[in-house]
């Protein structure tokens, strides 16, 4: 303050002579390295002050009555915004960039680097100190090359300038700084947090560390600005920046680790057992909302016991099937599914669940059958009869999908039996359920229509909403197909709005493809077009390619019926090319064949359009799946057409090209570019 020191006057009343002179700002930065001693001396010189005001900047709150926090968040990062144009708008890349051109001046954002500038401000997360140690190294690596570096951040983020303090020479230092103004226990709790991905509770702080002091240490650590806090419907959760976690990562020793690791998967093995029950039931937003806060742990979770406790694994990833299903795509790999099943090889019922899972989970068909075959095997063995049931159930299904109706309909069959033992109604409704899809598609559909009106009252009755959507999924098309297109758009609007109530990703898109199509059906064709977009949106969200092929081909016979050949032939095209890569031979995959002739019709080339449809009569009958009512009227409209336009010489001789041709011909065929037709 420039005051000469007097030796009869403590220092303490010399400032608060000349500070009381007029209105005063004082302020302090970095004050988180005196707090201990400091804030007392800045208590005294506001009480004894009263026009005085302190700005301080520091880590840790002072704890001082009247204090008021502004928190200083960090920079505001792209999230995955990747154009020169949209990333200039953030802060981040401002700073980066202005770093960059200080040891670069000829930096610039451009289309090839922009991605990676991007990456590296969320990688960093805004940290300020972060970016600008990121960007110096802009002289001697590409934004590419310094992303690649980020995973040893606290080796690679280091300044070579001069005259920086040492505490901001790296980024290791500057979190070592705050770190070391904690207390030794807080020092432990801190690292121990690192165990957490996406965010914690209290309880659950307070249970894997095993600190019964966890609330007061949490409380300790936001006022130190080491952790954040967010509320949420389910209560306060707190989270970590990722930097302040790997550094706390790096203080743990290998058992630590270890240990951690078993108390970390052991309570989030708790959490998913406990909410397996109530997944499909009313309760399952909650619980799935539980789950889906806490997916980042459960994924660590599984982690770690896929390295370190394969039965624990198991545990998990049965229990979390259904969740997995509908909603966590992507949470494990075929691969390490399949040595996770090789290691624990134990035919007891942690394996036989986690096998049904991954079979649900599977998007190949032989190995999702053999997974239910063997989990029914040791369900057997074990005397489990409801869940006997359920597995012939899945296994039905699966039959039925791939038209193998003599295999499913013994497995339908079955567990109805058990399900009427056991006076399971729930059981029982989807077993009627599955019994009229297989009716359905063997060409009975008053049949069908019985056990599906059947099965939907007694899921009304038992309040399975996830089961109600299914069945009016399955009526819907029945309506559709008997003419009742308002009967038809009913079923589909709600299942469409339980679907949408239920948040259930996985049966979004089929119910959003078939209410698009019932909507072509009454000719309202934009609002169907909206439907269909969405259900492709929703295919990618969850990277379902079976639907997102059912939806494309959907929407190629909707176009069709408008005449629109140029909309409708990428739709066909793109839908064969996954059916014959995934599934060559099938139903489904023959069936697209009749849209491609309906193109050749509407494109006056009815030669090409004749063999089209040979080779989709000569194919379809070997599934022994019986067309649907609604294709044959497509069929026969189309065959009538191209006989009356090639004349019957013509059209026996294309009949008869068309139905020798090999299925891998008539696919090279239909994909032929449209102008060379």
């Amino acid at each position: 303050m420039g005051l000469p020191g007097a030796a009869t006057i403590e220092p303490m009343s010399q400032a608060v002579s000349v500070l009381d002179k007029q209105a005063s700002l004082l302020i302090l930065d970095n004050f988180e390295q005196l707090v201990k001693g400091g804030a007392e001396i800045l208590h005294q010189l506001l009480d004894r002050v009263p026009t005085l005001r302190a700005l301080v900047t520091s880590r840790q709150l002072l704890g001082l009555e009247g204090e008021r926090e502004q928190a200083v968040p960090s920079l505001p990062t792209p999230n995955g915004v990747d154009t020169p144009e949209r990333l200039s708008l953030f802060e981040s890349v401002q700073l980066f960039v202005d770093r960059a051109q200080s040891s670069r001046p000829d930096f610039r954002v451009t289309n090839k680097n922009a991605a990676a500038v991007a990456e590296i401000c969320d990688r960093l997360e805004g940290l300020p100190l972060a970016i600008e140690l990121a960007a110096a190294r802009a002289n001697v690596l590409t934004p590419a090359q310094i992303l690649a570096h980020l995973s040893r951040r606290f080796e690679f983020l280091v300044s070579r300038k001069r005259g920086v303090a040492e505490r901001q020479r790296t980024l290791m230092a500057a979190v070592d700084w705050s770190y070391k103004l904690l207390t030794q226990p807080l020092q432990r709790f801190f690292c121990r947090l690192s165990v957490f991905r996406g965010g914690w509770t209290a309880g659950a702080a307070e249970a894997v560390c095993e600190e019964p002091l966890a609330l007061d240490y949490l409380a300790l650590l936001l006022e130190c600005s080491l952790i954040q806090s967010v509320g949420t419907e389910q209560g306060i959760r707190f989270r970590m920046l990722e930097t302040l976690r790997e550094f706390g990562d790096l203080q743990l020793s290998e058992e630590q680790r270890l240990l951690l690791g078993r108390s970390h998967a052991t309570m989030y093995l708790a959490l998913a057992e406990d909410a397996e029950p109530y997944l499909w039931r009313d309760e399952s937003l909650t619980w799935h909302d539980r789950l889906d806060a806490e997916y980042e742990n459960l994924q660590t979770a599984f982690t770690w016991a896929e390295c370190n406790d394969a039965a624990t694994g198991l545990r998990l990833f049965g229990a979390l099937g259904l969740y997995i299903y509908d909603r966590a795509h992507g949470f494990a790999s075929w691969e390490r599914m399949r040595q996770m099943l090789a290691s624990c090889s134990n035919p007891g019922p942690e394996r036989a669940k986690a096998l049904w899972a991954a079979g649900v989970f599977a998007d190949d068909w032989t190995f999702q059958r053999e997974r239910f075959e063997e989990s029914l095997v040791i369900y057997r063995a074990l005397g489990r009869t409801e869940e006997v049931a359920k597995l012939l159930l899945y296994l039905g299904t699966h039959h039925g999908e791939q038209m193998q109706h003599d295999l499913a309909a013994p497995c339908i069959d079955e567990a109805l039996s058990i399900y009427r033992t056991l006076g399971d109604n729930r059981g029982i409704a989807l077993a009627l359920s599955r019994q009229g899809t297989a009716r359905q598609v063997m060409g009975a559909p008053n049949d069908a229509r019985r056990l599906h009106t059947k099965s939907l009252e007694l899921l009304r009755e038992v309040g399975d909403l996830w089961g109600i959507a299914n069945t009016l999924h399955e009526l819907g098309y029945l309506a559709k197909v008997r003419g009742d297109f308002a009967e038809a758009r009913r079923c589909y609007e709600e299942a469409l709005e339980i679907s949408r109530k239920l948040r259930h990703r996985r049966w979004l898109p089929p119910t959003l493809a078939n209410f698009a199509a019932s909507l072509v059906d009454v000719e309202e064709y934009d609002a169907a077009d909206r439907a269909f977009e969405g259900a492709l949106a929703a295919c990618s969200e969850i990277n379902d390619i079976n639907w997102r092929a059912q939806t494309l081909e959907l929407y190629g016979f909707a176009a069709c019926k408008q005449g629109d050949v140029a909309r409708s032939r990428p739709r066909f095209s793109e839908a064969l090319t996954i059916r014959f890569e995934r599934d060559p031979g099938s139903y489904p995959t023959v069936r697209i064949f009749l849209g491609f002739a309906w193109i050749g019709a509407e494109s006056k080339q009815f030669e090409r359009a004749v063999r089209l449809l040979a080779g989709h009569d000569s194919l379809h009958t070997s599934t022994g799946v019986p067309r649907p009512p609604h294709l044959q009227g497509h069929y026969d409209m189309l065959l009538r057409h191209c006989r009356a336009a090639v004349g019957e010489e013509d059209w026996l001789r294309c009949w008869k090209e068309g139905q020798a041709m090999p299925l891998e011909t008539m696919v090279a065929y239909a994909l032929e570019e449209y102008n060379e037709w």
